[in-house]
């Protein structure tokens, strides 16, 4: 019988044969660089886990950092105001020579003085189920156009706001307002919302939506 390839009449007493001592020697090492080994990959193993579990929890951060900050705009719209809900085709006088130029128009909000139209801005306080007035604007779709719109208050210099769909944009607030967009190309329609936000009791206003001629570049 033999262990190791070693006979076992060789390694019953005395001292081992020398080829036994270096095949002993052989194997030490080969258990003790296995051992190596293994605790090495242990500890790379480890390492990498380590690497891992820092860059998931740093991504992990960032992620719900970025989901909060999408809640947080949800929550908190930057742009205030009724939705574009139940929206009023607004309709255009597109030739100036139709216009009211009666200076007594001005008094009579039923009336379009130089195109213009008289909506009201609801003191939601009063009313919590009032909507702020909104206008569909028609479009031509398929041509690149430039919508002009001029509001004013009718009472002092109160401020209002105006905001558009689409495309979105920032809203603009004064108390007399002329802003120009182009009209976004692939839509038949532009919608507008007139709110405020400071006011303490309903504010009527005067505004005009004018389409430009149709353009190319």
């Amino acid at each position: 019988m033999s262990i190791l390839g070693i006979g076992t009449e060789e390694i019953r007493g005395g001292t081992p044969p020398p080829h036994i001592s270096k095949q002993f020697t052989f194997l030490c090492w080969r258990l003790e660089a296995i051992a190596i080994r293994k605790v090495y990959n242990q500890t790379r193993l480890d390492s990498i886990y380590v690497i891992y579990v820092k860059n998931f929890r740093s991504m992990s951060w960032r992620i719900w950092f970025f989901l909060l900050f999408v809640q947080l705009l949800m929550t908190f719209d930057i742009c205030t105001g009724d939705d574009f809900d139940d929206c009023t085709e607004y309709v255009q006088i597109k030739n100036e020579s139709l216009y009211d130029r009666d200076p007594k128009s001005v008094n009579d909000l039923s009336k379009r003085p130089l195109g213009f139209m008289s909506v009201l801005i609801p003191f939601e306080t009063n009313n919590a189920d009032a909507k702020n007035p909104c206008f569909t604007l028609s479009l031509d779709d398929s041509a690149k156009q430039t919508v002009q719109v001029l509001a004013t208050s009718a009472v002092g210099d109160s401020s209002f706001c105006v905001k558009s769909q689409p495309p979105y944009s920032q809203p603009t607030c004064q108390s007399g307002i002329k802003t120009c967009q182009d009209s976004p190309i692939g839509h038949n329609s532009i919608k507008y919302v007139f709110y405020c936000d400071g006011c303490e009791s309903d504010l009527p206003i005067w505004f005009r939506l004018t389409v430009s001629p149709s353009f190319s570049d």
